[in-house]
């Protein structure tokens, strides 16, 4: 009875170790399988060539988005320009043309926020209100002749001098509204004209 007592004792440790090695061992390999899967992956030749495409992609879809925006904004900007123009368009009457820009901003025709405040304040003043008239075809050569003339002399027109309208007059007359902080639109409006004058004595 003595005797069995200590095989007793030496079986029962040799099975608790024997199942905690098992369990060790067992643990061990399942942490190298999840160290190899995870690597696996990363370590493919074809890893890199995937990241580099998903890059790509997100990179375009993001540029396309932003060029989208802003080409929506200048087409409303310009859109918004041509409205004033057309309001503005009554042979001198500037309180007719008054009446017609607050037509624009009570109606919300006009959305861009720092145009509406301006507008805002030139139709507190009527007689400030600029007010053009429909130019015949002779006033409106001799008006891009001497706007040329104008933008050649400040630098940003190289183009011949022929009183007609031109990708390469348009985008000189951008550059310079841009450099005025005016809205870029190409379009020869009241403070374009302004600006031009004054940036041309």
């Amino acid at each position: 009875m003595a005797d069995t007592q200590p095989d007793e004792s030496f079986n029962k440790f040799k099975s608790q170790i024997k199942t905690e090695l098992d369990f060790e061992v067992f643990k061990y390999y399942q942490e190298e399988q999840s160290k190899r899967s995870e690597n696996k992956w990363l370590k493919s030749q074809y890893a890199p060539i995937i990241l580099s495409a998903i890059f790509a992609l997100l990179g375009t879809g993001i540029g396309a988005w932003i060029q989208g925006v802003a080409n929506r904004n200048l087409e409303k900007q310009k859109f918004e320009a041509d409205l004033v123009l057309k309001m503005i368009e009554t042979n001198g009457d500037q309180q007719a043309a008054a009446q017609n820009l607050n037509f624009l901003v009570q109606t919300g025709l006009v959305n861009d926020d720092s145009l509406r405040v301006k507008l805002s304040k030139i139709i507190k003043h009527p007689g400030e209100v600029p007010s053009l008239g429909d130019l015949s075809a002779d006033r409106k050569i001799d008006l891009l002749t001497e706007t040329q003339k104008q933008l050649k002399s400040l630098g940003y027109y190289a183009g011949p001098i022929d009183g007609q309208e031109s990708d390469i007059f348009r985008k000189a007359v951008m550059a310079f509204q841009a450099h005025c902080k005016l809205i870029p639109d190409g379009m020869l409006g009241a403070k374009t004209l302004q600006q031009l004058s004054t940036a041309s004595k």
